[in-house]
């Protein structure tokens, strides 16, 4: 199934494998490299390091198909303990499309598509992705991520939930995650120079509302009850 050569960043250096081989006798996450570097991503990432405490995870896998090979040292300034690996081929997203029966192309899906794949000596063990439309519907639909996006005192997170819900935007599709982060300013304050328009008023809680990014776009996959005790041998 994983037939393919590619290159993984290995000792600070990139270096050719097969990647059947690489993972054989071992159980591995493999998530896509997607939006990589932003904020929310991060944050969300800094939760999928953690599963490494978990006993039974050898490794966990970011894989690239977009052949941005800066993306090792950069990933790797973050999360040393995650490999990483550059599949210029795009073998692997084009296996998990027809794995997955995904309609969209090779190329939308490698921008795209987030998902944590469980691997054990080469087998599937469990996959679990953030839906590629319909979002507000699942997201609605997925009780534990409600909880944990509505379970705050000021009641600020329901109050940005609902604005995002009426909104006309489409929200889940923006290129850029960091539209989410406070850009350095206080909540309340006035902010002379955003979009160039001086004066801005920034409402109280914008500031908040970059704490919620890693939740929503990864609200299937963020604090993954399943991928856990699959890890650990529960399911």
């Amino acid at each position: 199934m994983f037939n393919f050569e590619c290159e993984i960043y290995d000792n600070e250096n990139l270096t050719i494998i097969n990647f059947a081989d690489y993972i054989k006798n071992k159980k591995v996450l493999i998530c896509p490299s997607v939006k990589i570097l932003q904020k929310p991503s991060l944050k969300y990432f800094q939760y999928v390091e953690t599963l490494l405490n978990l006993q039974g995870l050898d490794e966990i896998i970011i894989i690239d198909s977009k052949s941005d090979k800066f993306f090792h040292p950069a990933v790797y300034s973050f999360f040393p303990k995650i490999k990483t690996v550059s599949d210029t081929s795009q073998n692997y997203i084009k296996i998990m499309q027809k794995e997955k029966n995904k309609s969209q192309n090779i190329n939308e899906l490698a921008k795209i598509w987030v998902f944590q794949h469980l691997i054990d000596n080469n087998k599937e063990i469990g996959f679990w992705e953030q839906p590629l439309e319909n979002h507000w519907e699942q997201l609605l639909k997925n009780k534990r991520a409600m909880k944990e996006l509505l379970d705050n005192k000021t009641g600020w997170n329901a109050k940005i939930i609902a604005t995002l819900l009426r909104s006309k935007i489409d929200f889940w599709n923006v290129d850029n995650y960091n539209i989410m982060a406070p850009a350095g300013h206080n909540a309340g304050q006035r902010n002379p120079n955003e979009d160039g328009k001086p004066g801005d008023f920034r409402p109280a809680g914008y500031q908040l509302l970059h704490r919620l990014g890693h939740k929503l776009w990864y609200f299937n996959l963020y604090n993954n009850k399943e991928l856990e005790n699959t890890i650990i041998g529960n399911n």
